[in-house]
């Protein structure tokens, strides 16, 4: 197999990223291929094709680089040139809405739900750092109005309603009219019934279905609350899948993409996947990475693209 080579000193990383009957192998060796850390060193040899059109969307900001949902990695992502950011919302004791993974605290070193404690006294206070090993930082939890008051015009959100609390879609609209930003807001969930509660509250506000697995059942139920979009996990993707998506008129995003916390092979698998597919775009931790591939391809380097037609029939990879 013939592979069109870029002019950038980092080319042979495409050589490692492939295999000569054309299919990626499953593994890289770390030895030989430097770990990826910034997008730059792939852009004129990064082998995907990024439409202009696809939602290249920071997943809980910057958060390959940075501790999740924290000002710098909010900043980071503005500074990387990403346009759009993933972002996890839930009411605190005090209804103040605060930007958190998880429901518990554990994973951050401390102990107590989100839902019991207030964010004046006790969350404002919580060092987000320790988590995914960032280490203490000073990178406090942040509220929704914080991000909306530091970030309001540099990016569209992508609030997932991410845990069931009645009072949170509510809460959520509230601040996204109060600081007029109904044209920059997607609100995600796993929960029906919390987007079908914000459907009732503000049915102009678009709504995705955030899902593990796709069937024709959870289509349905997409489809009843007037969702117009879908985000299933990325390697789960096909053209067929989308397609049938796309009849249902709903449109499909993914999620499920890092670069630095997965092995770069399946990780490339996942995206070109994910862009070949016909997804309108994906969360991912690293969003430089694609970012600079779209740039690299508008300035016409010679990039091999990866198509799904390399992979054979059936294959799965770990998720």
């Amino acid at each position: 197999m013939h592979i069109e080579r870029s002019n950038t000193s980092n080319a042979s990383i495409l050589e490692h990223l492939t295999c000569r009957d054309g299919r990626l192998p499953t593994t890289l060796d770390y030895k030989q291929v430097e770990k990826f850390t910034l997008g730059e060193r792939m852009a004129g040899s990064f082998p995907l094709v990024v439409p202009d059109s696809f939602m290249i969307i920071a997943h809980r900001g910057a958060s390959g680089y940075s501790a999740d949902q924290t000002a710098e990695s909010f900043l980071r992502a503005k500074a990387l040139g990403a346009g759009h950011v993933e972002i996890d919302a839930q009411v605190a004791a005090d209804g103040v809405v605060v930007l958190c993974h998880d429901e518990h605290l554990k994973h951050y070193g401390y102990e107590g739900e989100i839902k019991a404690l207030s964010y004046e006294d006790v969350l404002s206070r919580c060092d987000m750092g320790v988590w995914r090993g960032f280490g203490r930082q000073e990178q406090n939890m942040l509220c929704l109005e914080d991000l909306f008051l530091r970030h309001g015009r540099d990016f569209v959100f992508h609030i997932e309603l991410k845990s069931n609390q009645p009072e949170l879609p509510e809460a959520v609209i509230d601040l996204v009219r109060k600081h007029g930003l109904r044209d920059q807001v997607v609100l995600t969930s796993q929960w029906i019934n919390l987007l079908d509660a914000a459907r009732k509250i503000d049915e102009s506000l678009p709504r995705a279905f955030l899902c593990r697995y796709l069937d024709q059942a959870m289509l349905e139920q997409a489809k009843n609350v007037g969702c117009s979009q879908v985000c299933p996990r990325a390697d789960l993707l096909s053209p067929e899948i989308v397609g049938i998506v796309k009849d249902n008129g709903m449109d499909v995003r993914a999620w499920g993409v890092s670069w630095l916390s997965d092995d770069p092979a399946v990780t490339l698998w996942r995206t070109s996947r994910v862009i070949q597919s016909g997804c309108v775009g994906t969360t991912i931790n690293e969003p430089d990475f694609l970012i600079h591939a779209r740039v690299a391809a508008r300035q016409k380097h010679e990039i091999w693209p990866v198509t799904l037609d390399m992979y054979p029939s059936g294959k799965t990879m770990s998720a």
